[in-house]
């Protein structure tokens, strides 16, 4: 693996331009355009420029733009620009203005100029490396050429992230497919981001071209495609997030392209993309809109169609229609809207887009304002651009305007001719007229009101009653009657019709359609009109002719015409009847009066007003009414009808109109349904009289019963059904008047239509527009819910099979029973009821397949009207029985071999008839499931006896008949239900059968017939329990296998109500048995626990507990979970619902089912068990060791349930009787385990079971709960469970909260059974553990009483403990003690005299013992640790000294890497806690004993020493410094006192030079903390001591003293440099001195002249003071320094010396100084000694190379020298003295050869 540096080198290498590599440079070079690589690597830049300028100079003409750049990157100076030599800011700069040019010339990359001009930027710029990016984009919509591959060839082989999807064409040199690239923008987002950045930019700055924007636009809507498809793949959550992203990434883009007004390929472009991306997201309607107003806020009419198609797929994205005013203003000023939206309708979708524009011209016609386009709605309805929701909308908005319009606003004109061009465009469209005229129907209004309201003649389209002149002449073809004109018309009517016959006879009147016609053409001109009304076939004197005329205008005002043409009937109709002067009674109009005034029209009922005045004129003389005769009293209507019509007397006449209509002729204008009322009213005995106050008038019944008949009479004689609907609906709450029943009178009509053809009836209908079915139901109205006739009327045509109604009519009598079923009278209903049941249950056949919508319809009206319990009883006594006969189902096999076709025929007739049984039977089954009667117990025997039959038939046939039963059970179980608060006796006990319930839930496959059974048993248990109990055990079992495996809320709802139900009653029964009441509960228990798996999981826990509920948890809730684990073993799931199962009752509960388990468990050990066989299983073959491990192992996973101990922790906080109760029961509890314990001794699988248990208990109460209850058993004389509490207890107290009071005290109670353990426990485990108990009390709470704890303190460091021969014992004590003395600090004061010795002599041990050393060795040094760090002056003396000794013999033993750490971190704080004069005082008195020990404890001394030195502050080192200083030399001294003792050996000189590196070190660290005041003293002491020996006999000691002190020197002068030059001055005699003197018979002689050499050196090289350039200096050193050329012997030597001369010629830098050097290492060239002449020559050559010409300066001197030595004998000094002759001629520039001549 690399390191750091390797890896910054690495980076370094790759970005190096390697200005050394010239092959690399060649090949930089060679990268070209247009050129190929050979030719372009030996081409100059002034060839290059030459070439490329002409390129540029004609770009210049082609577009000016280019003019800029020559004074700049195309310049005749940019030659000369090196980027390499450039600054970072100008290398900006470059790249800016490249960048300029490169968006400029992308429009123009095609032509040979603007190629040969990037050509420059290539070669001179190198932009393919440093303007990768941009180059790519510039070339990117070329990429299909060949010049995209050229700049492929030149591009970086290691591209950015951004355009790395490049990459596998670099090597292949090929253009990348444009899929590639469409692939990197949807899935790059830094190359997405890259080109939108740089498109943009090209458009802002003018440098676009059309082919890159209409690439980047494809492009990137295919890539906005793309992210939008990826986005969808995800889940819903994550799709809206990553579309948020796209959205956040691409809105932008589109924001700045949408502004940009004067590229409008770039708006195109953005109307692309944003066109694909809002049909592909669901974006906010305010996005949408704010989106639109960005793409009509720069429009220009270049891209006003694109601009609109973008606009289209905007609005139809919305959810809201409305636009703007501001954008509606915007669309409506596009000068071609029109035409553009009817060019798109033929390619995109704009109903949206035109329905907002056509409603924003409404509006602003609201606004009184001349809408543009005003041809623009009817374009789009000519085109369908808008849809039938669209166009209803709009044609509301339409007339809301118009009505909201205010008749006095200065807009009316404008506002309202726009509304009705509207109006007028909609009704002209084939496609808008219905839904036009449905707006109008929903708005109460019709085309006459809509003329009133724009003022206008709208044309009037209708498809009921034929038009006057489309439909009189039949006869003509279609372009006849286009030209058919009134005067033609009225010459064909008065030449072709007569008066004999009034217009009112027949259904279809051709002389009424031809008048009609003629009618309603005159009614277009007023002469015309006029002229129509005095033709003289209606002017006729005669009384036929006044028939004649007054019929038509009430046919014609009744029928299906425009409401103007009916006011113009109505109104000539006044005329005629003011104008004639024939007397006559004309009551036979009143009822087509009636008709009149309830018309949908005010206008018309207006006119109706103005008709009855006219008509109520006639009867103002009573003595000229008796006189009068009746018109249309003969042949009024058709002759089978007409005499049958029941005229009023004039005088009722006139009654009828003065009295009672024409004083609410003003509210019937108003109100279209007062007409009813007061008809209803007058019919009804009374009348309320409007001109008086508060009075109602009573008409005499004779009136009533005359106006009741000839109201009937009218309605069976007129042939307009219109008028028959109108006065049925008069008669609707009208029953009888004056004695004579609606029923009577009109029986005849409804028997008429009854028995006639539908088909008749149906056209009649449909010419009148009359809804048929509605029709139908207002002529059943006319059968009263209390007549019996008319009723039975019904019954008799229903049950007349001969002759059958019509469908139609079968349907509406059903539905008239319907709707008055809850009104008629109890026998009626019961009549019906039977009637019905012949119909619909009785008559039904397998085979007979007519008859079957007419007997489905008698059964939904039966299942949906409420029947009596009478005739409920008699269907069931209707039924036949379910009894089959089995010998004709199952033949013999006899009868088979003789006769099988007849077998055959009798067993198909057998399943028929049975078929048909079943069916009738189940009909009725579910009339009594949904009667409200259907409760009754009178129904139940039979009932039981139809289940019976059931059964049989499920045996028989084999199948499950599952609907069937379901609904009687069901049934059953609502007549039980209802019938629980009746007593018993009402019931017959022997009916009700038990065991066919039973039967039926054990033999159905079925699952709804099982829960529709237990249902039944369930609620049989509450009414009946004595009989179901018996037989009820088996249900549970069944239930096991079916009903308990369902998940659905239905049947646990069931199986719910069944345990409510059955098991109370069954516990009952147990126990009055007085024995077996637990294994009848565990046989219960055990058919719900078989079934446990199948049951779903959410519904366990509630069924469960439901059964426990009624079982009783106290007593049995043990029961199921051992069963639940004995039965499916010890699984997580069974167990943890065992958990969740506990949790849902109170905690004693639960603690007492855990005390029973355990109970269950002892009890399974003993020979002859009692409890156990009654609950587990008695399967003989399972192992009783794994039973008895399930109970144990259940009990403690109970135990460990958290939620139960929180419980339990708060009822024993109020420390009440159920506190007591639960630690009694966990008393119980532990001898349960304890005992369990002990019989589980023997087996292996068991006893950890059970210490597991054990365990569960220790912390299964709370901690203070806990140690309370087991303080006896630390008295217990098992020791193993000792162990387990104490065990116990050390783990609950490290985990128990500090701030718990309760359990503080509990350890503060606990500490003096534990102090006695500790004294009279002969097992050291225990002791470790009740040490291990006492040091986490302390830790947890022992500052809180220190006194308990100091007397704790005394205890452990007695010999029972720290003086204990046990090594863990020890260990326990010691990690004890360490937590003392955190927690009492200075309180310990009084036990340290026995800690410290104590723990010494075991560290003592730990050393000297190779058995059992590490963990006490460690052990003791963290006491020192903790003394160290909280009572640092408690360690000194003679305890600080014996400490450092044992540290020294434990570095120099073989302890293991932890305890070498622990004692350096040890040491550490005691540099830095302890007193530095302690310390150092420690250190100086065992010196000795670490010098004895050899080199590693010398190392940990001298490492406690520089502890200090770094520990302690300056102030502190500079009081101690003379202290230190002395302890410094003392270890200086070790040469001398090592290397000349007997024992010798025991340092080499390895070692020696190790220590005297490492008290350099520790020496400059001292420096450091001193200033020269301080330092330059001890300085001049140290070096008097290193020179105070001067006698011969201490030559070789001052030589050991002079190499420690040499070697401080070098590191010294090498570290602190400069700062210290001036204190050479100190140590430069001495230096000289051992330079000058050669004393060969000292064997560190020469390592000392080395050292010397090296501090010399060291001097001279940091030297910036000039303080080698004294002269008398430079004497007292030069010679001496340079005489040791003489005394070469090895090349490391001389290399050594010849770098010290270097640096003291590079530090005395003087001429005079320089010339002496040089003579004196002449000198030595002539020397006789080879190695001195060579030595002198190296020396020579370092100075030239360091000094060069300064030095050469003495080259005359020299020249002589050089040719003597160039002839020298040795080839080696001969070798190097051409080496230096080389070098000067290198620095000279010149050959030496003819000075040396």
């Amino acid at each position: 693996m690399k390191t750091k540096l390797q890896l910054q080198l690495d980076a370094l290498a790759s970005n190096s331009t390697n200005p050394l590599d010239l092959r690399a440079q060649r090949r930089a070079h060679s990268q070209s355009l247009i050129f190929e690589p050979r030719d372009a690597a030996v081409q100059d830049f002034d060839t290059i420029y030459d070439v490329c300028v002409d390129g540029f100079r004609e770009l210049c003409l082609l577009e000016p733009r280019f003019v800029p750049f020559s004074r700049n990157i195309f310049a005749d100076h940019s030659k000369s620009q090196d980027r390499s030599q450039m600054t970072s800011a100008q290398n900006e700069e470059l790249d800016t203005v490249v960048e300029r040019f490169l968006y400029l010339v992308g429009s123009k990359v095609l032509v040979q100029p603007a190629i040969k001009a990037i050509e420059w930027l290539v070669r001179r710029f190198r932009i393919h490396e440093y303007s990768t990016l941009c180059l790519i984009l510039t070339f990117l919509p070329y990429h299909t050429l060949p010049i995209f591959a050229t700049l492929l060839s030149i591009v970086p082989k290691k591209l950015s992230p951004t355009t790395k999807f490049l990459h596998p064409y670099l090597e292949s040199l090929a253009s990348p497919p444009r899929h590639v690239i469409a692939y990197a923008a949807t899935n790059n987002v830094a190359f997405f981001t890259a080109w939108n950045n740089y498109v943009l930019k090209s458009c802002k700055e003018k440098t676009f071209s059309q082919a890159m924007i209409s690439y980047w636009a494809t492009t990137m809507t295919e890539a906005v495609i793309g992210q939008l498809d990826q986005a969808a793949s995800t889940r819903r959550e994550a799709q809206r997030q990553k579309e948020e992203d796209i959205l956040l990434r691409i809105l932008p883009v589109l924001n700045k392209g949408l502004a940009m007004r004067s590229v409008p390929d770039m708006r195109v472009g953005c109307y692309m993309i944003l066109s694909v991306m809002v049909s592909r997201t669901n974006l906010d309607d305010k996005v949408l809109l704010g989106l639109t107003e960005a793409v009509l806020s720069g429009g220009t009419k270049e891209t006003s169609h694109a601009e609109l198609i973008c606009i289209a797929v905007l609005l139809q994205q919305r959810a809201s229609t409305d636009l703007p005013s501001s954008i509606y203003q915007r669309l409506m000023s596009i000068d071609t809207l029109v035409d553009d939206l009817m060019t798109m309708s033929e390619r995109y979708r704009v109903n949206h887009l035109a329905f907002s524009v056509a409603s924003g011209s409404v509006q602003q016609a609201e606004s009184g304002q001349a809408p543009q386009h005003q041809d623009l709605i009817a374009s789009c309805l000519h085109k369908d651009l808008l849809t039938k929701v669209q166009i209803s909308a709009l044609a509301k908005r339409t007339i809301s305007v118009a009505k909201a319009t205010e008749p006095s606003s200065s807009s009316l004109p404008t506002v309202i001719g726009y509304l009705a061009k509207i109006a007028q465009d909609m009704l002209a469209s084939d496609t808008a007229r219905s839904t036009f005229e449905h707006v109008l129907e929903e708005m109460d209004m019709d085309l006459q009101n809509l003329e009133v309201l724009f003022d206008i003649a709208l044309p009037q389209y209708r498809d009921g009653e034929p038009m006057a002149i489309e439909e009189s002449q039949v006869q003509e073809p279609t372009e006849s009657r286009r030209v058919v004109t009134y005067d033609s018309m009225k010459a064909g009517i008065m030449a072709d019709l007569t008066t004999e016959t009034p217009l009112l006879h027949d259904g279809v009147s051709e002389p009424f359609n031809r008048l009609a016609a003629a009618f309603t053409l005159a009614l277009r001109d007023d002469s015309n009109a006029q002229d129509f009304i005095e033709l003289p076939i209606i002017q006729g004197p005669e009384v036929v002719g006044f028939t004649f005329s007054l019929s038509f205008f009430t046919r014609f005002w009744c029928s299906s015409f425009p409401s103007t043409a009916k006011v113009a009937a109505l109104d000539s109709f006044a005329k005629i009847l003011g104008a004639s002067r024939a007397v006559a009674d004309t009551q036979f109009v009143l009822p087509y009066a009636f008709y009149a005034l309830s018309d949908p029209s005010k206008i018309v009922r207006g006119a109706a007003t103005r008709a009855l005045l006219s008509l109520g004129d006639r009867y103002l003389k009573l003595d000229k009414l008796a006189s009068m005769p009746i018109l249309g009293r003969d042949k009024l209507y058709n002759s089978n009808v007409t005499s049958d019509i029941s005229w009023l007397s004039p005088q009722q006449v006139a009654t009828l109109i003065h009295e009672v209509l024409f004083p609410v002729l003003e509210e019937c204008t108003l109100d279209r349904s007062r007409i009813f009322n007061v008809l209803r009213e007058t019919l009804n005995k009374t009348q309320k009289v409007e001109n008086t106050v508060s009075k109602s008038k009573a008409r005499k019944s004779s009136f009533r019963a005359s106006l009741l008949g000839f109201i009937a009479s009218h309605i069976n004689g007129t042939p307009l059904y219109s008028v028959k609907s109108m006065l049925l609906r008069v008669l609707d709450g009208v029953s009888k008047a004056g004695g004579i029943t609606k029923t009577e009178l009109l029986s005849p009509l409804l028997r008429t239509h009854l028995q006639g053809r539908e088909s008749d009836f149906i056209k009649s209908c449909q010419r009148e527009r009359l809804d048929t079915k509605q029709f139908a139901s207002e002529l059943l109205a006319v059968v009263s819910h209390s007549s019996m006739e008319g009723n039975d009327l019904l019954q008799t045509l229903l049950s007349n099979y001969d002759s059958v109604p019509s469908e139609l009519w079968e349907i509406a009598v059903f539905q008239h029973v319907k709707v008055t079923w809850d009104v008629m009278r109890p026998e009626i209903q019961r009549s019906w009821a039977s009637t019905l049941f012949d119909i619909g249950v009785l008559a039904f056949s397998s085979t007979d397949l007519d008859g079957r919508n007419r007997r489905q319809s008698a059964r939904d009206v039966l299942l949906n009207v409420t029947l009596s319990t009478d005739s409920l009883l008699d269907y069931l006594g209707l039924l036949p029985r379910l009894v089959i006969d089995t010998e004709q189902q199952s033949p013999s096999s006899k009868r088979r071999k003789t006769g099988q076709g007849m077998v055959e025929s009798r067993a198909n007739s057998g399943e028929n008839q049975l078929s048909d049984r079943l069916s009738k039977t189940t009909t009725v089954l579910e009339l009594i499931e949904v009667s409200e009667h259907g409760n009754d117990i009178r129904l139940l025997p039979r009932l039981f006896q139809i289940l019976h039959d059931l059964q049989r038939c499920v045996t028989a046939i084999g199948n499950d008949m599952g609907y069937a039963l379901s609904t009687l059970l069901r049934s059953m179980t609502k007549i039980t239900e209802h019938s629980r608060s009746s007593k018993a006796s009402l019931i017959e006990q022997q009916s009700i059968r038990v065991d066919l319930v039973i039967d039926c839930f054990k033999n159905t496959g079925s699952l709804q017939v099982q829960q529709e059974a237990l249902r039944l048993l369930s609620s049989l248990a509450l009414l009946a329990p004595d009989l179901i109990v018996h037989s009820v055990m088996p249900i549970f079992t069944f239930m096991g296998g079916s009903m308990l495996r369902q998940s659905d809320e239905h049947s646990a709802r069931i199986v719910d109500s069944t345990i409510e139900s059955v098991i109370p009653p069954l516990i009952s029964t147990f126990r009055k048995r007085k024995a077996g009441v637990l294994g009848g509960a565990a046989e219960l228990i055990l058919s719900f626990a078989a079934a446990f798996e199948h049951i779903p999981v959410h519904r366990r826990l509630e069924l469960l507990t439901a059964l426990m509920k009624k079982l009783g948890e106290e007593d049995y809730l043990y029961v199921l979970l051992i069963i639940l684990v004995d039965r499916h073993g010890r699984k997580s799931t069974i167990l943890d619902f065992c958990t969740d199962m506990m949790l849902q009752y109170p905690p004693i509960v639960q603690l007492k089912a855990i005390h029973s388990c355990m109970e269950v468990a002892i009890d399974s050990f003993k020979p002859e068990p009692r409890i156990t066989p009654q609950i587990l299983s008695s399967d003989r073959d399972k192992d009783q060791e794994i039973t008895r491990g399930s109970l144990i192992g259940l009990s403690s996973h109970l135990l460990l349930n958290p939620q139960l101990s929180n419980r339990l922790a708060k009822v024993l906080c109020k420390n009440d009787e159920a506190a007591a109760e639960i630690r009694n029961l966990y008393s119980k509890m532990v001898e349960q385990a304890l005992h369990l314990t002990e019989q589980a001794k023997q087996i292996f699988n068991l006893h950890g079971s059970c210490s597991s248990l054990l365990n569960a208990l220790s912390d299964f109460l709370p901690l203070s709960a806990s140690l309370t209850s087991l303080h006896p058993l630390l008295e217990h004389e098992s020791e193993a469970l000792r162990r387990q509490v104490l065990r116990s207890f050390e783990q609950r107290i490290n985990s128990a909260r500090p701030g718990d009071v309760a359990t503080e005290k509990a350890c503060f109670d606990l500490l003096p059974r534990l102090l006695l353990l500790l004294d009279n426990s002969q097992d050291t485990s225990i002791k470790r553990m009740a040490i291990a108990v006492i040091d986490k009390i302390a830790d947890k709470y022992g500052k809180r009483n220190t006194s308990a704890i100091s007397e704790v303190a005394t205890a452990i460091s007695s010999n029972s403990c720290l003086g204990s021969e046990d090594l863990q014992v020890q260990v326990m004590a010691l990690l004890c003690i360490i937590t003392i003395v955190e927690v009492l600090r200075e309180a310990i004061v009084s036990i340290i005299p026995s800690i410290l010795p104590r723990s010494l002599d075991l560290l003592a041990i730990s050393v000297h013992s190779k058995d059992r050393r590490s963990s006490l060795h460690n052990a003791v040094f963290r006491v020192f640790d903790a003394l160290f760090l909280y009572l640092p002056w408690a360690v000194t003396g003679k305890h600080l000294h014996r400490l450092l000794e044992l540290s020294y013999e434990s570095a120099c033993s073989d302890m293991n890497d932890e305890c070498r750490q622990i004692r350096a971190d040890s040491l550490d704080l005691l540099a830095k806690q302890v007193e530095a004069h302690q310390c150092i005082d420690a250190l100086h008195h065992t010196w000795a004993e670490a010098m004895d020990r050899g080199i590693d404890s010398v190392l940990e001394h001298l490492k406690v020493l520089q502890k200090v030195i770094e520990r302690h502050p300056k102030s502190i080192i500079v009081k101690e410094s003379h202290l230190l200083t002395k302890r410094i030399l003392t270890v200086m001294d070790l040469r001398r006192t090592q290397e000349y003792t007997k024992e010798q050996s025991l340092w080499s000189a390895q070692h020696l030079q190790q220590v005297e590196s490492t008290i350099d070190g520790i020496t400059i660290q001292m420096v450091y903390k001193l200033n020269d005041t301080h330092f330059r003293p001890l300085f001049g002491k140290m070096s008097d001591w290193a020179t105070e020996l001067r006698s011969k006999k201490d030559l070789n000691a001052k030589t050991c003293r002079e190499l420690s002190w040499f070697s401080f020197l070098q590191h010294f002068f090498s570290t602190l440099e400069s700062i210290v030059t001036s204190y050479a001055a100190y140590v430069l005699d001495e230096a000289v001195d051992i330079l000058a003197s050669s004393n060969s018979s000292i064997p560190s002689h020469p390592l000392l002249r080395d050292r010397t050499i090296k501090t010399l050196r060291a001097m001279f090289e940091h030297d910036q003071d000039e303080f080698w350039r004294s002269t008398s200096r430079f004497d007292t050193v030069c010679s001496p320094l340079l005489a040791q050329l003489k005394l070469t012997s090895s090349r490391e030597l001389d290399s050594t010396l010849i770098s010290c001369i270097t640096s003291f010629a590079t530090a005395t830098d003087s001429p005079d100084h320089l010339k002496i050097i040089n003579s004196k290492i002449l000198e030595h060239l002539r020397s006789d000694a080879a190695k001195v002449r060579l030595a002198a020559i190296r020396c020579e050559i370092s100075l030239t190379e360091s000094l060069g010409e300064e030095w050469l300066s003495l080259l005359p001197e020299m020249l002589p020298a050089i040719s003597e030595v160039m002839e020298d004998d040795d080839e080696g000094v001969e070798k190097e003295v051409r080496k230096w002759a080389k070098q000067i001629e290198g620095i000279l520039g010149e050959s030496l050869d003819d000075m040396l001549q």
